[in-house]
């Protein structure tokens, strides 16, 4: 199957576009690949008997995903600057969370390479073991959720299928929450 029907077309970004802030790559922006899967692995494994210090903290944050053209995979925990781009710190998780006044959250845009506008598929990963309906124990939810990339016209319950399973090829496994793109 090509890119484009595993993972839907490249396009720019939808919705509300690229916003000036977002040309700071997040200091968390890794891709996925063979070598730094097993990094990535051991930041979803939520119980660390040996790192007790850190286990809330992927419980506690969303992490953004994107397919970019080319077919690669980056992911970055969403994080906020102050108005001169300087990096803060990161978005703690919540239905309705918003940064505070004077600050703003880098968004999906901040994934691709410097230069790039256009991706294919993009959303968020988040804890959430009550959203795994096969009883298999996945404790984490792979979301469509990403108005510029992820909720665009012509993106299906399909494309986050297969991204899913692109992600299983370096043994990450996720439940899935497929939101309709707006028309």
């Amino acid at each position: 199957m090509s890119l484009n029907e595993l993972y839907g077309v490249c396009g720019e970004a939808g919705a509300y576009g690229i916003a000036n802030h977002e040309t700071v790559l997040p200091s968390s922006r890794v891709t996925l690949t063979e070598e730094t899967a097993p990094m990535i692995r051991s930041f979803f494994q939520v119980e660390q008997p040996q790192q007790k210090l850190f286990t809330p903290i992927p419980r506690s944050v969303h992490v953004l995903w994107l397919i970019d053209c080319a077919g690669a995979v980056h992911l970055a925990l969403e994080e906020m600057v102050d108005n001169e781009g300087t990096l803060l710190g990161v978005l703690a998780k919540a239905a309705a969370a918003q940064p505070p006044k004077g600050f703003k959250k880098l968004g999906h845009p901040t994934l691709l390479s410097e230069g790039e506008v256009m991706a294919r598929i993009a959303g968020e990963i988040y804890y959430d073991p009550e959203a795994d309906k096969s009883g298999s124990g996945k404790l984490w939810c792979l979301t469509n959720d990403s108005g510029r990339y992820g909720l665009r016209e012509g993106q299906t319950r399909e494309h986050l299928e297969a991204a899913c399973r692109y992600f299983e090829k370096f043994h990450l496994y996720f439940s899935t929450r497929y939101t309709k793109p707006r028309a």
